[in-house]
């Protein structure tokens, strides 16, 4: 593997990160209300003990997250992704052959450690030190991999389930784990560019800058340190924006059919509904990286916010004909606009250096906000019997998380935007 590889090594990264949110997001995380029903037939166990389990994933990666993170900057994700598929085929095992709810209890466990080595900041952290050149759109395509995922297994899942019960289900999974993931990971994962010899995608020689100075003409593994970024308002604003846009979006999404059914929509299309949302979050989350590349990132993260605000604002008028409609398509393009253009973000604050650290203690807020979001929806239903200050209460708070994102000021500007902004300070100097 050189840098005379007819095809960009980064490609095959981009295609080990997408698998691994395709796996960990989509088949596991997103897919768990697929399974609560037939627990409970085959167990009877109550929905409480069943929804216990992304509890337990949340306190798992609460603990291990900042840590794996480290691990990943460090050591890479030729070691962190292969053995978080290794465990997480183990747990599935666990949970294919579980007699009890307190086997069930500690195979979840052993499942959420394996998917931290396989989440989210894991993913994107690695890719963005692969793009200088299209890195928004590269880190969009990854986290559109959970969308995927989610969508194969739910017209997948189904159809195992039928025939094979929930027990076929986790042994497929584990399969998928054994047999793909991680052999995948372990053959084509690479931390950097400089492990194979080569430089990131649209890397140049000498970075063009509108500036001089050192701090603005940065390695290709440029950036701040975990600890020089919380020291910096960049993070506390994107503390911010994550804790408000997670609560908001859980609090909305977690409860998304029986929302729909409420406005008198049967459940069978409100499922229908969800699914076309998760296809236009794919489409949205491809085409967003890829904008994202070419416009002021904070800008157009934060209109995405004003997009979610309108959406749950069209809540509190909507009927079953053409409003609901509305909101699928707002909601649906706003949250895969959000997903590129928030990941494509974080590297523009803090570069790349420890980008996998910094990436996952935000990444905690986002299980708070999913463990959070759906218990404020619950108990606002329960006191009111209504929705209706769910969506209030989520309109406010992405208004609060477009105004944070707008306050951001990136500093580690990919190569091509400091080249498209050198061109264009050149040209307005020779025109005066």
């Amino acid at each position: 593997m050189t840098g005379k590889s007819r095809i960009f090594y980064g490609w095959w990264i981009l295609l080990g990160a997408t698998l691994a949110l395709g796996f960990s997001l989509g088949l596991i995380y997103y897919s768990f209300s697929i399974l609560i029903v037939p627990l409970e037939d085959q167990f009877h166990w109550t929905r409480s003990q069943i929804s216990n389990a992304p509890v337990i994933w949340a306190v798992v990666v609460f603990v291990l997250m900042i840590w794996v993170g480290k691990l990943n900057d460090t050591y890479g994700p030729r070691l962190v992704m292969p053995v978080g598929a290794l465990i997480s085929a183990l747990g599935l095992i666990m949970m294919a052959f579980m007699q009890s709810v307190r086997q069930y209890y500690a195979a979840n466990v052993i499942l959420a450690i394996g998917m931290t080595g396989l989440a989210q900041p894991i993913c994107t952290s690695t890719v963005a030190r692969w793009f200088e050149k299209l890195r928004g759109a590269a880190m969009g395509t990854t986290i559109a991999g959970g969308a995927v995922g989610t969508f194969v297994a739910s017209r997948l899942w189904p159809t195992v389930l039928e025939s094979y019960g929930t027990r076929g289900v986790y042994l497929a999974c584990a399969g998928v784990a054994l047999f793909v993931l991680a052999p995948f990971t372990l053959l084509v994962m690479r931390r950097a560019p400089q492990d194979v010899g080569i430089k990131p995608y649209g890397a140049s020689d000498e970075p063009v800058t509108l500036d001089p100075r050192p701090s603005q003409a940065p390695s290709h593994d440029e950036g701040l340190t975990s600890a020089e970024a919380r020291r910096t308002a960049n993070f506390w604003l994107a503390v911010g924006f994550t804790l408000f846009a997670n609560l908001a979006y859980n609090a909305v999404a977690m409860h998304f059919v029986p929302i729909f059914e409420e406005r008198g929509v049967p459940r069978a299309q409100a499922s229908y509904l969800l699914g076309y949302t998760i296809l236009l979050s794919f489409v949205g989350k491809v085409t967003g990286g890829w904008i994202a590349d070419h416009v002021t990132i904070r800008k157009f993260l934060a209109m995405t916010q004003i997009g979610f605000s309108l959406a749950c604002g069209s809540l509190l008028f909507a009927g079953t004909q053409w409003q609901l409609p509305l909101f699928v398509v707002l909601w649906g393009t706003c949250l895969g606009f959000s997903a590129g253009a928030g990941a494509a973000l974080m590297p523009e604050c803090f570069g790349t250096k420890q980008l996998g650290a910094i990436m996952s203690s935000l990444f905690i807020l986002q299980v708070a906000g999913a463990a959070v979001g759906p218990k404020i929806s619950g108990v606002i239903h329960d006191a009111t019997q209504t929705y209706t200050i769910t969506y209030m209460v989520g309109a406010l708070f992405y208004l609060v998380t477009a105004i944070l994102v707008f306050m951001v000021r990136p500093v580690f500007l990919s190569a091509s935007k400091r080249a498209r902004m050198a061109r264009s300070h050149a040209a307005g100097a020779s025109s005066a």
